[in-house]
């Protein structure tokens, strides 16, 4: 990330904070590192994440939003309705 310029773009989907990701474990990323690298990139990016108040801190409301069903609760026996709300940030 350190070795992108101004003319750069990148797109970031890292594991949703408190989401359990079967290829990564709890301490594979420091979102508070995570948050300064974004708020200070020369580069232009979006992020996308559940509504979390670290990212709305740090960078204010997103910029869409979108409620989901999550794709695991399809076949609980409740029916799978529970849902999230999916949004985007950027700096640009």
């Amino acid at each position: 990330m350190r070795s992108l310029g101004e003319n750069d773009f990148a797109y970031f989907d890292v594991p949703y904070i408190g989401a359990k990701v079967h290829g990564y474990d709890e301490n594979d990323i420091d979102y508070s590192d995570f948050i300064c690298e974004l708020k200070s990139a020369k580069y232009r990016w979006i992020l996308s994440e559940y509504l979390h108040e670290s990212y709305v801190e740090a960078f204010g409301p997103p910029f869409w939003t979108k409620g989901m069903q999550l794709c695991s609760t399809n076949f609980r026996i409740d029916g799978g309705k529970e849902k999230r709300v999916e949004c985007l940030w950027r700096n640009y």
